[in-house]
């Protein structure tokens, strides 16, 4: 028990360096999106719907484009 407790306890400390690691890049990406007005906040998660776009003129939308390759070479476009 305690052999699988200590593991545990380690993969939660590499879990929480990740989480801690993930939140500065976010951090970073609203600083280079938003310029440094602030207004990509941690209060509700980073662009999920809890934030607010404080000026209308400045939204935007994002659209992402997957391309899957099936295992004869033919491309299949998702959005």
């Amino acid at each position: 028990v305690r052999t699988e407790t200590e593991g545990q306890k380690l993969e939660y400390e590499q879990l929480l360096d990740i989480k801690v690691h993930l939140e500065k890049e976010i951090e970073t990406y609203c600083r280079l999106i938003d310029g440094e007005d602030g207004s990509c906040t941690k209060s509700k998660g980073y662009g999920g719907p809890g934030n607010q776009i404080k000026d209308p003129s400045k939204a935007s939308v994002v659209k992402t484009i997957v391309e899957e390759i099936d295992p004869h070479g033919k491309i299949s476009n998702q959005s």
